[in-house]
Order: C-alpha cells, then structure tokens, then sequence
C-alpha cells in the first residue's frame, strides 16, 4: 500500500477519491459539515475507514460521532478500566472477549488474540442496524471490566463495555471503529511492537479486513485426527 499523510486543508470528496482507506487517529478538533458529509460519501462509494478515540482526558466524542452515528456507533467520554487483566496500568485492559460474529472471528484470530487497547473509551451501539449496512460488535470487556465517565462516575459494564465495532456496507464500504489509537500507532512502539499480547497482528488483520483483499478462511472446524479410509466432514468460514 502506498500511505499519505494529511495534514492541512479541508478533507473534501476529490482528495479521498484517490484513495482506498481514511484513517483518522483520535483528532484533536471537529470535522466542519462539509468534512463529515465527504468522508460518509467516501464511505457509501465503497470507501474503508479506520477510526479511533481515546479516553476523555484526550478525546471529545463530538469530534467524530457525527460521522459513525448514523453507522450505528456511538462514542462515550469515558474511560475502559481493568483491574485483573490489564498491562502495566488498569488503564492498559487487554481484549480477550470476542464476539461470534464473522468480523470479530477474522480480526481476533478466531479468537485466539489477546489486544492491549491502551487509554481506550468505550463505544456503543445506537440502535441503528439494517441490512444495507449491519454494524457488529467485535470486541469487549470481560465481567469485571469498568467504565470511568468524565464526570468521576463509574459503572460496571462487564462484557457490555465495548471496544471494537465494525459496519460492513452492502456495497463494499466498511468502517472500523476503536476505543484506542494506542494499538495502530508506530511512535508507541511499546504498545504496537510488545511481543507480550497480539497487539500488533491484531492491528494488521484490521487493516487486511478493511481492505478486502480477497476471500480468507475466518473459522474451520476439523477432527483432531483421522483413521485409515473414515470419512469425516470439515466445516470452513469463508
């Protein structure tokens, strides 16, 4: 892939026609009408879009939630805490709770990944769904996972506590939505490089789903073992 960097100028229809995926890391101001409404035809074109937040120390939902809230997404100011399964910090939880859905069984592994989503927020479905452009939830917390609202408040969400969505739209657009940019970023090599957890193989499947690059086995199963001329059936997810 060739990958540009943007960083002046207004985002505007002709300049993302060049381009397959929009990834937009955690922005530190809104997008202006013009901008959102450019980056959703993007998407409805058959356009991929890759986008973060972190938690409200250094995030406001308003920024982007206009453009995944029509797509199902919502975004909370908040923060995602652990305390038994995390790295370093609470603040630090690893994503080991995976859906069943065929989204979440690719870019898990088949759910065999373990993510340091460093300083994420929590993200939730709005109710929006259909056929067109179904959204999934891929990944969340385990049953004691918290959520921390700007405010100070907390609330214990468990496996309600969601870090990962996705939209798959009917005519080859998709979005991918994260509740931490940490994982994706190359400057936070301790995040992105640790070989502790799946952070960074996590982050490529991400990537090779937004991108469709041709058919991929996303579940099988298959006996252990065979005798001498048994007949068996193998169920592959395609």
């Amino acid at each position: 892939v060739t990958v540009n960097i943007h960083s002046a100028g207004e985002i505007n229809s002709t300049l993302l026609s060049d381009y397959d995926i929009l990834i937009i890391p955690n922005p530190g101001s809104a997008y202006t009408e013009d901008e959102v409404e450019a980056i959703k035809s993007f998407v409805e074109d058959g356009g991929a879009l890759l986008i973060m937040g972190n938690y409200y120390a250094h995030f406001d939902p308003s920024y982007i939630e206009n453009i995944t809230k029509d797509y199902g997404i919502g975004w909370y100011d908040a923060e995602v805490l652990d305390e038994t399964n995390y790295d370093y910090k609470h603040y630090n939880p690893i994503i080991h709770t995976w859906t069943s859905t065929n989204v979440a069984k690719f870019v898990s592994n088949n759910s065999d990944y373990e993510v340091e989503a460093a300083s994420s927020t929590a993200l939730y479905w709005t109710g929006v769904n259909d056929s067109s452009k179904p959204v999934y939830i891929v990944g969340t917390g385990d049953s004691d996972t918290y959520v921390e609202f700007s405010n100070g408040t907390q609330k214990v969400l468990g496996e309600d506590t969601i870090v990962f969505m996705a939209v798959d739209i009917a005519n080859g657009g998709r979005i991918f939505a994260s509740g931490s940019s940490a994982m994706f970023r190359s400057d936070y090599v301790y995040y992105y490089l640790d070989h502790k957890w799946d952070t960074s193989a996590f982050a490529m499947k991400v990537f090779h789903w937004l991108m469709g690059r041709g058919l991929c086995i996303s579940n099988y199963e298959a006996p252990d073992k065979l005798l001498l001329n048994q007949m068996t059936l193998i169920n592959v997810t395609i």
